[in-house]
């Protein structure tokens, strides 16, 4: 964003967009968690129990879905 769209734009979508954008981040970060997880269980796979990595795996997918959700949501906001 440049300057003279700070100036520009009302304050009420300045912090609209910023929280927009934290939004953003935080299914960022969901994924982020859910591919970490999805490791997890493979090595928990191989080196643990099926059970175990199972319920990492399914975690995992959670997460993402709500990444995606949210991500969804946000597009109908834009």
């Amino acid at each position: 964003m440049t300057v003279t769209e700070h100036f520009v734009l009302p304050p009420i979508v300045l912090d609209q967009q910023r929280a927009i954008d934290a939004a953003l981040e935080l299914a960022a970060g969901w994924d982020s968690e859910a591919n970490n997880l999805q490791n997890i269980a493979g090595y928990t796979r191989i080196h643990g129990t099926s059970l175990l990595a199972d319920r990492y795996a399914m975690r995992a997918r959670a997460l993402s879905g709500n990444a995606q959700a949210l991500r969804d949501a946000l597009a109908t906001v834009r």
